[in-house]
């Protein structure tokens, strides 16, 4: 995201420094410090940019936003193409035990 609205400064002194913070965000072109537009990549969620000026007279004032990034666009996907396969011979294996008829007892023979 770049170029968003600058915090608005005024002051009956000059204000020297405008620092802003955005946890979570990356700062892009500009840097944390300075007087400077804020300039960031942010992550999906909600984020609160505070913005804090100074002025020559050491006095500060701050404001905050939230930068809300939401993910509106739907995911694709392509599926392959019909396929055919052949038919596998079928491989079956039993193997049948026949029970022992000694080891049965008397009444189950």
């Amino acid at each position: 995201m770049t170029n968003l609205a600058p915090a608005v400064l005024s002051d009956n002194c000059a204000v020297t420094v405008l620092t802003w913070t955005a946890p979570g965000a990356t700062p892009a072109a500009s840097a944390v410090t300075g007087i400077n537009n804020l300039t960031a990549t942010f992550p999906l969620g909600t984020t609160t940019v505070t913005f804090t000026a100074k002025d020559a007279g050491g006095l500060t004032a701050s404001c905050n936003f939230d930068v809300v990034v939401a993910d509106m666009e739907l995911p694709t996907i392509t599926c392959p193409a019909d396929m055919t396969v052949p038919r596998q011979p079928l491989r079956l294996a039993c193997n049948l035990m026949r029970p022992d008829a000694t080891r049965l007892p008397d009444d189950q023979r």
